[in-house]
């Protein structure tokens, strides 16, 4: 088993491409900022699987992310001002502002 983290790659649906949902919309986006994680592209995460096959790995459980740590906050600005839409509006807020039924470490 492979353990894994924020996931975003080319297609399919993301927290970036949900962020741009959001902006479309016009609105304020609101997003946490009491989250961190270590944002994984998935083309990073299939080189390291490749590697891991091709090494043999054994052991029963990985953690394979990549380097560094953000906030979900810090992470919708850096996306915003790579893409020259720093005109959004971000609001950092609370992960209580978006209660879930998922246990969050």
């Amino acid at each position: 088993m492979v353990r894994t983290a924020w996931l975003y790659g080319g297609s399919g649906e993301n927290f970036l491409t949900k962020l741009l949902r959001f902006a479309a919309r016009g609105n304020t986006v609101r997003v946490v900022d009491d989250q961190y994680g270590s944002p994984t592209w998935t083309v990073a995460l299939a080189q390291c699987l490749a590697r891991m096959l091709k090494a043999g790995a054994a052991s029963p459980i990985y953690h394979a992310a990549c380097a560094g740590r953000c906030s979900r906050f810090e992470l919708a600005r850096e996306w915003f001002r790579l893409l020259g839409l720093e005109s959004i509006e971000l609001e950092p807020v609370g992960s209580d502002t978006f209660p879930s039924a998922v246990s969050r470490p």
